[in-house]
Order: structure tokens, then sequence, then C-alpha cells
């Protein structure tokens, strides 16, 4: 990132005969705090970048996660709406204050008991206590991002499907677009 900007593509595939394609590319300029224009998106269906917000592997075997984890809802879960510093509604069919807009967040209750947790489990369900989840897009729900690593451990990962939607309090909305 010597230029100081990020480059995000969605769908991307490389095509023999043309080079590359996708169907949306994004860049974000690091040296502003600037929103997306309203109603543009990114490689997220949110118009906010992806690469702050999976958890990394390096992270967690340091004992210490520093910031929000973006995470999937299911379209039932999010309503058609959104708030800073999303710039893109998704097609939620949920219920307005029965359900999360995009970019909503989230944090696992305090009392919520993580003793029984391996220890990187452990440093992931602090760090959803202290900085809390985004809603970024549309998928599965209570779906983690995470970067890609082989020294994930997926059945140690597993335990946290155990965790649901009810062991979290909504910390902000913000003004629904």
């Amino acid at each position: 990132m010597a230029n100081k900007k990020l480059y995000e593509m969605y769908n991307t595939s490389k095509n023999t005969s043309s080079g590359w394609s996708a169907s949306c590319g994004a860049i974000f300029d690091l040296t502003t705090n600037y929103y997306r224009t309203k109603s543009w998106t990114s490689a997220d269906a949110s118009g906010m970048p992806i690469l702050p917000y999976p958890i990394r592997y390096d992270e967690v075997a340091s004992g210490n996660i520093n910031h929000a984890t973006r995470f999937t809802l299911s379209k039932s879960h999010v309503f058609n709406g959104y708030t800073k510093p999303a710039s893109h509604k998704v097609n939620g069919t949920g219920v307005t204050g029965k359900s999360l807009p995009i970019v909503a967040r989230i944090r696992l209750k305090a009392s919520f008991d993580i003793s029984a947790y391996a220890a990187n489990n452990k440093t992931i369900l602090t760090a959803m206590k202290k900085c809390g989840l985004i809603v970024a897009d549309i998928g599965s729900d209570l779906f983690i991002s995470s970067a890609p690593d082989e020294r994930w451990n997926n059945n140690e990962l597993n335990q946290l499907k155990n965790i649901k939607t009810t062991d979290f309090e909504v910390v902000q909305i913000g003004i629904v677009k």
C-alpha cells in the first residue's frame, strides 16, 4: 500500500483472452476519512472496505484483537437500510425495529461465560465483548469473517457455532438511511 490506497474487487475472475474482470471494484483512499458516495457498493454490500474487519490468525495467536469484526446475517434479520459509514442498502426482508440495518454494531454480552472455550476462541470472544461486530452483508446468520490461514483449527472454531443471536446486545444503530 505504498500509494496509501486500498483496492478491493468482488467476483473477480481471469479470462484467458481479455485478462481480469470483476463485478465490482472499489478504491479506498487511506489518507482520508471520507464516506463513499450514497448508494455506492464495494466488494462488500455495505460499501465499506472488507480488509480492516476480518479476524486474523496472528491477532488471535497474540491474544489481542483490537478492532470490530464484520459478520453477516440472513435476509430476514436485516432490513433495507444502512447507517454510516456504510453507503449502500441490501435487499433485506427484515422488519424495522425487529431486525438490524447494515453496519449496526453489536457486542457479546459481558455476562456471556467464555471459560469453557479454547484459548484462541477466548481471544475472539473477548474481542466480541470489547470491540463488537459490524453487520456488513447478507449471508449466513452470525457468519464471522476471518482471513484465510492454514493454522486455523476448524474443530476448535466450530465451538463458536454455539453462540446465539440472543447472546449479543445492540450497541449502535445510528441514523438509518
